[in-house]
């Protein structure tokens, strides 16, 4: 978890991001993707676009199960980038995935 949280604050500096904006929650610790999944169906509907941190293999896993992309790992560092049809957090179920973009692009 240390490990997120170091890459969450690096990419929030680098953005200017109000951390009064930021939390961090165990839920996000999760092995399947079933905690990451409940966390964002329990969103706040008044959010339209969320930054998630965290670990694999719940990220490898959430990015095949909710994304149109199949991705055999989702490494350190790496970025996926999805976006779901939807009204209501809730309702997340299948998206699209818009971007990877994980470290070995960018030597």
């Amino acid at each position: 978890a240390i490990r997120a949280l170091h890459t969450a604050m690096i990419v929030l500096r680098q953005f200017s991001y109000n951390l009064w904006n930021f939390n961090v929650t165990e839920d996000l610790y999760d092995f399947s993707g079933d905690s990451v999944a409940g966390f964002v169906r329990g969103l706040d509907d008044e959010l339209n676009r969320v930054v998630i941190f965290g670990h694999n293999h719940a990220f490898t896993n959430i990015a095949n199960q909710w994304g149109d992309i199949s991705v055999d790992n989702v490494p350190t560092a790496g970025l996926v980038e999805l976006q779901f049809d939807v009204k209501t957090w809730a309702e997340v179920q299948r998206g699209k995935t818009l971007h990877l973009l994980f470290p070995k692009q960018l030597r």
